[in-house]
């Protein structure tokens, strides 16, 4: 059930939707910006627990100091922390097992990074500072639930990471015969590798034809004659990833 929406809620967002809309206008090639700007939109209108920015693959230093002051402006919760992963390394669906030093090298990678994390005061305030003092490490149910997505498409993310990580193994194996410690190197010095079996070019394929429905503009959320429609019955339609909604999620 959506909430009563005041005057002042409704003002508000549409204060926020301009201010992210002039945002994103100034990097128009980022299609990130879009899907973050509409997750910090379904924040503000209560329709999702917590907002992470920065995880796109373009989103830089700038965007975050921007949408984070804009967030303690607007009286959230703001938090920097760790990624976030939720990978199933040991035990998952596939029953694909990675070594501990493959492992250990893409916690290293992540541990150079970080997001911050934006909500309400109260409970999920405290679940953001609990995750992040474990470094980032929570399960699949709660990151669902943290940031409003449905559990199936956080878990079939993970399915695709976990069938990435199986072809590089793959094809770090097969460059190095085998021999672990030459697939280490290998891993870190960044090697060009190709994959050659159906499996290897299959897992990799489900990895680069992940759903794009939730990459949109803010466009979608404007009204005929150009004015921000925000209300949240007309915005909860401009973004699939909300919680309930699984027969309509892309995954």
């Amino acid at each position: 059930m959506i909430p009563p929406e005041s005057n002042r809620d409704s003002d508000r967002l549409k204060d926020i939707a301009f201010s992210l809309r002039s945002l994103v206008a100034d990097q128009p090639d980022d299609p990130e910006l879009a899907q973050e700007a509409l997750d910090f939109l379904a924040l503000v209108a209560g329709l999702k627990p917590v907002f992470v920015a920065g995880r796109g693959s373009g989103v830089d230093g700038g965007w975050q100091a921007a949408i984070g002051a804009m967030a303690t402006a607007a009286g959230f919760v703001v938090r920097q922390g760790p990624f976030w992963d939720a990978t199933p390394w040991q035990i998952n669906a596939r029953n694909i097992r990675v070594p501990d030093w493959y492992r250990n090298h893409c916690r290293t990678e992540l541990s150079g990074h970080q997001a911050i994390y934006v909500c309400r005061r109260g409970p999920d305030a405290d679940d953001i500072d609990r995750i992040n003092a474990a470094e980032g490490k929570l399960t699949i149910a709660e990151e669902a639930r943290l940031l409003g997505y449905p559990d199936c498409c956080v878990a079939a993310h993970y399915d695709r990471a976990l069938r990435y990580h199986r072809a590089t193994l793959s094809m770090l194996r097969r460059h190095a015969g085998g021999d672990e410690s030459r697939m280490l190197k290998l891993l870190e010095g960044h090697a060009n590798m190709a994959p050659a079996t159906e499996e290897e070019i299959d897992d990799l394929g489900r990895r680069l034809r992940h759903p794009t429905g939730a990459v949109r503009e803010l466009e979608p959320v404007r009204g005929a004659r150009g004015t921000p429609i925000v209300r949240r019955r007309r915005f909860r339609r401009a973004i699939w990833t909300l919680p309930g909604k699984r027969n309509s999620c892309p995954c």
